[in-house]
């Protein structure tokens, strides 16, 4: 954001050319410089180099397929311990790397891409357009469909499809929707007689059509094909605030089906696992399950099993905590 700030400043106020944006622009690269700082910190806490992020040393020790196309498959450097985390990186992630390289796994991933932001801007993504019809600006314009259309571009080779990942889009399409909205401004303010009336009814055209453009995006958004009304994570949530509402502490076993997919994760805990109320484990037998309980004792121990229609938590058997 604070890269997207300077350049709006950029693209709007030339700072170049005005020395009292150089005032301005301070914050921006205050943020841009503390974030810059952290992040380095963070990379040398984690990794032992300030250059390489935790997510990247994560990668070369488990991951198998590439994050572009365009790369080879990697060699793990370290072994699995659980069949659902060797099922995401030897199955799910390679059978997605393997789709992206076929013509219409690649197509149909654009269209993912773009869903994930029609809905987010669809409330302000018609303005510029409206605004380039009634007064053309053909230059910023096309700067700025350029940095945008580059940017999706090389989003495109990446095979995975995630919301976060069109995150570089968003600061461009934010100074794309900012410049329109001042140019409307301005226009509505200088606006008179004839031409208010001109100005007027372009405008409701332009609300037609932007209410007509968001209600097709909130209902392609909120479709069965793309919401389960009874999500995994709410009914997660809603066990976990169950159990923590009980005066003993509890660990539960999770027990995935063969078929269970391995991006529903129920299993994970936070950083200080001796005080944690609730402890969520994989389920590995009863005799290395009883190891674990007699790690953290006088916990209820319970078992799930989550691929199961409507399964209770129910207490496991033989394991008194």
């Amino acid at each position: 954001m604070a890269g997207g700030y300077l350049l709006y400043l950029t693209v709007q106020n030339r700072w170049w050319s005005q020395s009292r944006c150089y005032v301005a622009a301070i914050p921006g690269l205050l943020v841009l410089a503390a974030g810059m700082t952290l992040q380095v910190m963070h990379n040398h806490s984690a990794t032992g180099r300030w250059t390489e992020l935790p997510y990247q040393f994560h990668e070369k020790q488990y991951a198998i397929a590439p994050n572009f196309m365009w790369a080879t498959p990697n060699t793990p450097t370290q072994p699995y311990h659980y069949d659902s985390i060797r099922q995401v990186y030897e199955t799910l992630a390679m059978d997605n790397y393997r789709e992206a390289h076929t013509v219409l796994g690649y197509v149909e991933r654009w269209g993912r891409r773009i869903l994930h932001i029609v809905p987010g801007w669809s409330i302000f993504g018609i303005l510029p357009f409206f605004c380039l019809w009634i007064q053309p600006r053909p230059r910023l314009y096309i700067v700025l469909g350029l940095m945008f259309g580059i940017q999706f571009v090389l989003h495109s080779f990446v095979p995975a499809v995630m919301s976060h990942y069109v995150a570089p889009l968003v600061p461009i399409a934010v100074i794309f929707t900012g410049v329109a909205l001042r140019w409307l401004k301005n226009q509505i303010d200088q606006a008179r007689g004839a031409h208010a009336t001109h100005t007027l009814g372009h405008g409701s055209g332009f609300v037609l059509a932007l209410v007509a453009l968001q209600t097709i995006a909130l209902a392609v958004t909120w479709s069965p094909h793309f919401v389960n009304p009874i999500h995994w994570s709410q009914r997660r949530t809603q066990m976990l605030s169950q159990l923590q509402q009980d005066s003993r502490p509890s660990i539960v076993f999770v027990k995935y089906n063969p078929e269970h997919n391995a991006e529903v994760e129920w299993i994970y805990n936070g950083a200080d696992l001796a005080t944690s109320k609730v402890l969520w484990a994989h389920d590995r037998g009863p005799e290395l399950n009883a190891k674990v309980s007699k790690c953290y004792p006088g916990r209820q121990a319970w078992l799930l099993q989550p691929d199961e229609p409507d399964s209770p938590l129910v207490a496991y058997p033989g394991l008194e905590g």
